[in-house]
Protein backbone atom coordinates (compact mmCIF):
# COMPACT_ATOMS: atom_id res chain seq x y z
CA UNK A 1 0.00 0.00 0.00
CA UNK A 2 2.78 2.26 0.96
CA UNK A 3 3.97 2.35 -2.33
CA UNK A 4 0.87 2.64 -4.20
CA UNK A 5 -0.18 5.67 -1.89
CA UNK A 6 3.40 7.46 -2.04
CA UNK A 7 2.85 7.05 -6.00
CA UNK A 8 -0.44 8.80 -5.47
CA UNK A 9 -1.35 10.50 -2.58
CA UNK A 10 -4.91 11.06 -3.39
CA UNK A 11 -5.50 7.55 -2.23
CA UNK A 12 -5.04 8.45 1.29
CA UNK A 13 -8.59 8.97 1.64
CA UNK A 14 -9.26 5.86 -0.11
CA UNK A 15 -6.51 4.16 2.24
CA UNK A 16 -8.48 5.59 5.36
CA UNK A 17 -11.90 4.33 4.36
CA UNK A 18 -10.78 0.80 2.88
CA UNK A 19 -9.04 0.46 6.32
CA UNK A 20 -11.86 1.09 8.24
CA UNK A 21 -13.94 -1.10 6.06
CA UNK A 22 -11.53 -4.10 6.38
CA UNK A 23 -10.59 -3.74 10.13
CA UNK A 24 -12.78 -1.35 12.14
CA UNK A 25 -11.27 -0.30 15.42
CA UNK A 26 -14.61 -1.72 16.53
CA UNK A 27 -16.59 -4.35 15.77
CA UNK A 28 -19.69 -4.61 17.21
CA UNK A 29 -21.91 -2.84 19.80
CA UNK A 30 -24.60 -3.71 22.46
CA UNK A 31 -28.34 -2.47 21.87
CA UNK A 32 -31.62 -2.63 22.99
CA UNK A 33 -34.81 -2.99 20.78
CA UNK A 34 -37.03 -0.35 20.59
CA UNK A 35 -40.01 -3.13 18.77
CA UNK A 36 -40.16 -6.35 17.85
CA UNK A 37 -38.16 -7.58 14.65
CA UNK A 38 -37.93 -11.04 13.18
CA UNK A 39 -34.44 -12.31 11.70
CA UNK A 40 -34.20 -15.02 9.52
CA UNK A 41 -37.06 -16.98 11.02
CA UNK A 42 -36.33 -15.64 15.04
CA UNK A 43 -38.35 -12.71 16.62
CA UNK A 44 -36.25 -11.00 18.66
CA UNK A 45 -38.83 -8.91 21.36
CA UNK A 46 -39.08 -5.19 22.02
CA UNK A 47 -36.72 -4.05 24.79
CA UNK A 48 -34.10 -7.66 23.85
CA UNK A 49 -30.24 -6.62 24.12
CA UNK A 50 -29.02 -7.81 21.51
CA UNK A 51 -24.65 -7.72 20.06
CA UNK A 52 -24.97 -6.09 16.65
CA UNK A 53 -21.79 -6.96 15.25
CA UNK A 54 -21.95 -4.21 12.59
CA UNK A 55 -18.00 -5.39 11.72
CA UNK A 56 -19.59 -8.01 9.74
CA UNK A 57 -21.68 -5.76 7.27
CA UNK A 58 -18.47 -4.08 6.67
CA UNK A 59 -17.69 -7.10 4.99
CA UNK A 60 -20.75 -8.24 3.05
CA UNK A 61 -20.63 -9.46 -0.34
CA UNK A 62 -23.94 -7.69 -1.30
CA UNK A 63 -22.76 -4.53 -0.19
CA UNK A 64 -18.92 -4.36 -1.18
CA UNK A 65 -17.61 -7.00 -4.29
CA UNK A 66 -14.57 -9.57 -2.57
CA UNK A 67 -15.26 -8.16 1.09
CA UNK A 68 -12.17 -9.77 2.41
CA UNK A 69 -9.61 -8.13 -0.20
CA UNK A 70 -8.02 -4.83 0.70
CA UNK A 71 -8.90 -2.59 -2.21
CA UNK A 72 -7.81 0.81 -2.53
CA UNK A 73 -10.06 1.28 -5.83
CA UNK A 74 -13.00 0.38 -4.07
CA UNK A 75 -16.05 1.90 -5.13
CA UNK A 76 -17.95 3.61 -1.95
CA UNK A 77 -15.59 1.71 0.69
CA UNK A 78 -16.90 4.67 2.06
CA UNK A 79 -20.00 3.06 3.33
CA UNK A 80 -18.93 1.50 5.94
CA UNK A 81 -20.36 1.41 9.34
CA UNK A 82 -16.75 1.28 11.47
CA UNK A 83 -17.17 4.61 13.17
CA UNK A 84 -21.49 3.80 13.52
CA UNK A 85 -24.24 5.40 11.23
CA UNK A 86 -27.20 7.56 12.23
CA UNK A 87 -27.79 8.25 15.67
CA UNK A 88 -25.31 6.46 16.35
CA UNK A 89 -22.44 7.64 14.74
CA UNK A 90 -19.44 8.76 16.09
CA UNK A 91 -18.97 12.07 17.36
CA UNK A 92 -15.01 11.83 16.72
CA UNK A 93 -14.94 10.19 13.23
CA UNK A 94 -14.31 13.20 11.29
CA UNK A 95 -11.30 14.34 13.75
CA UNK A 96 -10.14 10.24 13.60
CA UNK A 97 -10.02 9.88 9.66
CA UNK A 98 -8.29 13.56 10.00
CA UNK A 99 -5.80 12.39 12.30
CA UNK A 100 -5.57 9.24 9.81
CA UNK A 101 -4.82 11.10 6.33
CA UNK A 102 -2.24 13.07 8.33
CA UNK A 103 -0.38 9.80 10.01
CA UNK A 104 -0.12 8.68 6.62
CA UNK A 105 0.66 11.53 4.45
CA UNK A 106 3.87 11.81 6.96
CA UNK A 107 4.47 8.56 6.72
CA UNK A 108 4.28 8.03 3.39
CA UNK A 109 6.11 11.43 2.54
CA UNK A 110 8.98 11.00 5.35
CA UNK A 111 9.20 7.32 4.67
CA UNK A 112 8.36 5.84 1.47
CA UNK A 113 9.95 2.81 1.71
CA UNK A 114 7.87 1.58 5.00
CA UNK A 115 6.62 -2.07 4.83
CA UNK A 116 5.63 -4.88 6.67
CA UNK A 117 7.85 -6.83 8.11
CA UNK A 118 7.02 -10.41 6.40
CA UNK A 119 6.10 -13.53 7.83
CA UNK A 120 5.27 -12.45 10.96
CA UNK A 121 1.88 -13.33 12.87
CA UNK A 122 -0.36 -10.10 13.62
CA UNK A 123 -1.66 -10.35 16.77
CA UNK A 124 -4.40 -8.08 18.80
CA UNK A 125 -5.45 -7.54 22.06
CA UNK A 126 -7.89 -10.03 23.48
CA UNK A 127 -11.19 -8.14 23.80
CA UNK A 128 -14.93 -8.22 22.57
CA UNK A 129 -15.45 -4.38 21.68
CA UNK A 130 -12.52 -2.99 20.78
CA UNK A 131 -10.11 -3.99 18.04
CA UNK A 132 -6.32 -2.94 18.69
CA UNK A 133 -3.11 -4.79 17.50
CA UNK A 134 -1.19 -6.51 20.11
CA UNK A 135 2.14 -6.25 18.19
CA UNK A 136 3.50 -5.18 14.73
CA UNK A 137 6.80 -4.80 12.67
CA UNK A 138 7.26 -2.92 10.03
CA UNK A 139 10.87 -1.69 8.43
CA UNK A 140 12.24 1.30 6.08
CA UNK A 141 15.08 0.59 4.05
CA UNK A 142 15.87 -0.78 0.84
CA UNK A 143 17.77 -3.72 3.28
CA UNK A 144 20.88 -3.51 1.76
CA UNK A 145 22.36 -0.46 3.64
CA UNK A 146 22.80 0.18 7.40
CA UNK A 147 20.40 3.12 7.33
CA UNK A 148 17.74 0.74 7.53
CA UNK A 149 15.79 0.24 10.57
CA UNK A 150 12.83 -2.08 12.02
CA UNK A 151 10.81 -1.45 14.94
CA UNK A 152 8.56 -3.35 16.06
CA UNK A 153 5.25 -1.52 18.39
CA UNK A 154 3.96 -3.64 21.12
CA UNK A 155 0.93 -2.81 23.26
CA UNK A 156 0.11 -4.43 26.21
CA UNK A 157 -3.50 -4.92 28.30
Amino acid sequence: MTDTVHADPHLIVAAVEEGLRYDAPVHGMFRTTTEAVELSGVTIPAGARVFVVFGAANHDAQMFTAPDRFDLQRPQADHHLALGHGIHSCLGAPLARLEARIAIAVLVQRLPTLHLVPGQTITYLPSLLNRALQHLEVRWGTGSSKGDSARGVSRTP
